[in-house]
């Protein structure tokens, strides 16, 4: 499920409904990319063989990367539900499972991520969901406080003696922004409960 850009959202149909695949090195570097990434992200193999992938697909992950680094290598396995972008700038929710296996001489860790729709995600659904709402709930605190902070300053402004009114027009500017960033985190919570309510 993914939001374009910062127009209207879009659910995904069958073809990309299916689970698609990547293969990286323990510290990110994309080996293999398959036909289902490219149209899930619209990120060709030749873009992204070579590229960090949670750097390549900008992912917001519920938790610090460390920490489920270190539960994949302890466990072999780790599964949760992600936020990432596509090429074009939009956001997509996945739900990813993740497996450590050896190559070859046991010399060179791997680890392939399979991505599905969270909307589909199975008996992992809640889980998926409560990952995607604490990746919402921090993206969603940033500008926030941001907000907050840039009208308590324009405030400021126009309570002195001289406002400074071009300052203040900056600050409520700014906050504007901030209050369209949040907006696009919103659309996206929407677009996810539609697509689980379709997928009942």
């Amino acid at each position: 499920m993914r939001e374009r850009g910062a127009g209207a959202g879009h659910v995904e149909g069958s073809p990309a409904a299916a689970p698609d695949t990547l293969i990286r090195t323990l510290d990110g570097q994309i080996t293999a990319w398959s036909p289902g990434m490219e149209q899930r992200y619209g990120y060709s193999a030749a873009d992204a063989l070579g590229q960090t992938s949670h750097r390549l697909l900008r992912t917001a992950f519920p938790r610090s990367s460390p920490e489920i680094g270190a539960i994949l290598v302890s466990m072999r396995h780790w599964s949760g539900g992600l936020v990432h972008r596509h090429a074009d700038g939009g956001r997509v929710i996945t739900a990813n499972n993740w497996t450590l296996s050896c190559e070859g001489d046991h010399s060179s860790w791997l680890v392939t991520e399979v991505h599905s729709d969270v909307a589909r995600a199975g008996s992992d659904l809640y889980r998926h969901c409560a990952d995607i709402l604490d990746v919402l709930a921090h993206e969603l605190s940033e500008p926030m406080t941001a907000i907050s902070a840039y009208v308590d300053g324009a405030q400021r402004i126009l309570q002195s003696g001289w406002p400074d009114l071009a300052s203040a027009r900056v600050a409520m500017a700014r906050a504007s922004d901030q209050i369209a960033r949040g907006g696009e985190w919103l659309r996206l919570s929407r677009e996810l409960a539609a697509a689980m309510r379709e997928n009942e």
